[in-house]
Parts: C-alpha cells; structure tokens; sequence
C-alpha cells in the first residue's frame, strides 16, 4: 500500500496503483470528470482517492465511474453543471455527502425525457437551474408531482387532453421558464373562476388550443366585463351563469360570444329593444330570462322574439309588454296580429297603426284584446 503526501496527478496516482496490488491513498489535482476517469484505470475499487471534479460541465456517468475509481475516497464535485439520464443524475445525488460532495447548487441538464416525479427528485437536490423535458401528463400529475419546481428551471411540460384546473395550469405557469404546452386541452376543457381563466388566457407562459373550452365555476355570477377577454381566447364553448343586466349592455360585453356557448342569460331594465335580444340570442344555447317592463322595436324585429320565441323563456316573454316602433302599415298588418295572438297572455301590445277602414281594421286584428294599445 502507499500513502502519497501533498497533491498529484491522475496519471501519477494511476501509475503508482499499477505498480502494487495494495490500496493508493492520495489527493489527486481537480480536472474534468472526462480526463480523470480516462486518467484512472485501475477500477477495483481499492484505492483511496480524493479527487475534485472541475469543468464547466461533468456527466453523471462519469461522475458514477469516478465513484467505483475514488474506492473509499471522496469526489468534489465543482463542475458548474451535471448532465445525463435523470436514474444516473439520481444516483450522483442519492450518494452526496458519503462520496460526492460540494453538492447542491449546480445546475442539471436531464436527457432523454423523463418522468415528473424523477425529475422532480433532482429539483429538490440543487438549487440550480433544472434543464429538462418532462413526460406529459394530466395538468393536475403534472403540477403535484413538480412540488420543488420554480420559475427559474427550465422545465419542458406538455399536457395531455385530460381536464384542468386554471389554478393547476397557472401553478404550472410558475414552476418553469418554458411555455406550458396545453394544447392537447380541447373538449375536455378548462375550469376556473373568472379571474382566474381571465389571467390564463392572458398568461405568456401557457399555451391554449384556440378550440379550448372553458368554464366558470358553477358557484359564481360572473359579470358580463370580465367575460369578455375569456370568450375572444377561445373559439371552444364558454360556459358561465352571467350576471343580470340590462340587453344593451349585455350584448355591448358579450360581442365575442357565438350561440355555441352555454352561457345563463338574464335581463332585466325597464325596456329591452328587441335588437339588443335577438343579438343576445345569438351568443348563447341556453334560454335567455326575461324580467324587463317592455320590449321595443319595429314590427319585423318583434315578430322574431314574439312568434319564434326560440331562445328565451316563453313564460317569461309572453308576460312582458311589447311596444312596436314607428307606424304599421298595411302590409304589416298580418304580422301584428300575429304579434298579438303569440304577446297577448298576460302583456299588453303597444302599436301605432296606420289609418285604414273600420272594417278592415275589425277584422284584421282579431287577436286584439281590450288590454292592448292600438
């Protein structure tokens, strides 16, 4: 055996190894982890080697082969940065302290791809900076299984087309320096608050299908405003109870939404102009609720909301008055009294009607009741 004093060379410590079958014990100069493994060929594991691993970067298969060269020593690692497999970067960790040591602030590059719980047993060795791509998964795996991650890794997430949380992906959000590739999210959707889906769509950080659905929890009125950046996001179905308003401002907030979005309407005002709601019932599949003194507009526009009654609550509609502008002509004489069968439950019909024969007038407005103004 030979106990050599003061620091030598890989090289010097390899030839001394060779020349005894007994233990070399010797604090070698710091180098590569490459050059020291090349350097060193005895691998009986014997020896007691102190080495330093410098260098802008080590391998952790270097690294775990200079583990079976240092024999009971010890291996410094100094290298700004590890990089391999993420089971060989875990085996460069699990033996810190009892072989490697100065462990804990380098950064780590993991290749190929690796699963997020692997993955997430480096961050919570280093403070470094993690370079990694992770194995897609659920949003909700995904942002549990990364607990150590942080702003700062450089983490590649991918998600698969299961449901999400707006929370869980602006977690995600914050646990790496790469956009989150969401875009497998499509049908399946995304729920949230609105605040919190109106801070998704807006975030840098994540990528969304343009075709996602998006939810606002059951729990919550949302105000038509806030709703407005969520339904431009996306052209998926938006599905939100929407705070009562009145018809102008509704269909003013609510310009991007389609009549493929499941959105709970209600309106309410003294007045309604039946353009404003034949526009709201564009935006939405659902029944729109109608609490409104009267609805105003032309004899065409309220014939639509009156006769096809389609979108709205029918019990709701027919209790509300109707008001039609301007003058009805004979040749809307038919119309209106249409109008008045499909208005006349329990609202009143408010018309100004152009001058004709008593005659003509009697029976061409027999649905006409003593409640209605004509």
């Amino acid at each position: 055996a030979y106990s050599v004093t003061g620091t030598i060379t890989a090289a010097q410590a390899d030839a001394i190894a060779d020349e005894t079958t007994g233990a070399v014990t010797a604090t070698i100069a710091a180098d590569t982890a490459a050059k020291l493994k090349d350097a060193l060929s005895d691998t009986t594991g014997a020896n007691v080697y102190t080495l330093t691993v410098n260098g802008a970067t080590a391998t952790a298969t270097d690294l775990i082969a200079l583990r079976t060269k240092a024999g009971t020593g010890t291996v410094k690692v100094d290298a700004k940065e590890i990089s391999g497999a993420a089971g060989d970067i875990s085996t460069v960790y699990t033996n810190a302290g009892s072989i490697f040591t100065a462990l804990g602030t380098e950064n780590v590059k993991v290749t190929p791809a690796a699963a997020a719980s692997a993955i997430n047993t480096i961050l919570a060795a280093t403070t470094g900076v993690v370079t990694a791509t992770v194995i897609a998964d659920t949003v909700a795996n995904l942002n549990t299984a990364l607990a150590s991650a942080t702003s700062k890794d450089a983490l590649t997430l991918t998600t698969t087309n299961a449901a999400a949380t707006a929370a869980n992906l602006l977690a995600l959000d914050e646990k790496t320096s790469v956009k989150v590739n969401a875009t497998a999210i499509a049908a399946n959707g995304i729920t949230g608050t609105s605040a919190e889906l109106k801070k998704l769509v807006a975030a840098k950080g994540v990528e969304l299908a343009s075709n996602v659905a998006l939810t606002v929890d059951s729990s919550e009125t949302a105000k038509a405003a806030d709703l407005g950046a969520i339904l431009k996001a996306t052209t998926g179905i938006v599905t939100a109870t929407v705070a009562a308003d009145t018809a102008a401002k509704l269909a003013a907030a609510l310009k991007d939404a389609n009549s493929t979005d499941a959105l709970t309407l209600s309106v309410n005002g003294t007045t309604a102009t039946a353009k404003d709601l034949i526009s709201l019932n564009g935006k939405t599949s659902a029944n729109i609720s109608l609490s409104v003194g009267a609805i105003v507009g032309n004899v065409s526009d309220i014939t639509d909301i009156f006769v096809t009654k389609t979108g709205f609550v029918a019990a709701e509609l027919l209790a509300t008055d109707a008001t039609i502008s301007g003058t009805v002509g004979a040749g809307d004489y038919a119309a209106l009294n249409t109008v008045l069968a499909a208005a006349n439950t329990t609202g009143v019909v408010t018309a100004t009607i152009q001058a004709n024969d008593a005659a003509t007038l009697n029976t061409t407005f027999t649905n006409a009741t003593a409640a209605d103004k004509l």
